[in-house]
């Protein structure tokens, strides 16, 4: 991801660079091609949040996959997950007493 991308995420999300640098190194680690399909997306957000429904899950990946691809990249996913109950930080390990927080917009 180039610097100037995550500039750009950085002041639309109002997330610190590193937090995004580990989003989406935590994101390469799981989805290596750099995109999530449809089903991956939903079958995460299910997986995240018990309440998730399936047909919500599917709206906000056609809201958020902005070129129509089929496919979420890394910042269509971040955005689409910080519209959502999920969380972009769920990517992220846990550690005992290391709590990732999302900072409110």
């Amino acid at each position: 991801m180039e610097h100037q991308d995550v500039l750009l995420i950085c002041q639309k999300l109002g997330l610190e660079e590193d937090l995004v640098l580990k989003l989406y190194e935590a994101f390469m680690e799981k989805y290596p091609a750099g995109e999530m399909t449809k089903q991956e997306f939903v079958d995460y957000s299910q997986e995240k949040d018990d309440t998730a429904e399936e047909t919500v899950s599917e709206a906000l990946f056609n809201i958020f996959d902005k070129d129509s691809s089929g496919s979420m990249d890394f910042s269509e996913y971040l955005m689409a997950s910080r519209a959502s109950k999920v969380g972009s930080t769920s990517l992220l390990p846990r550690r005992e007493g290391e709590d990732f927080v999302l900072p409110e917009p």
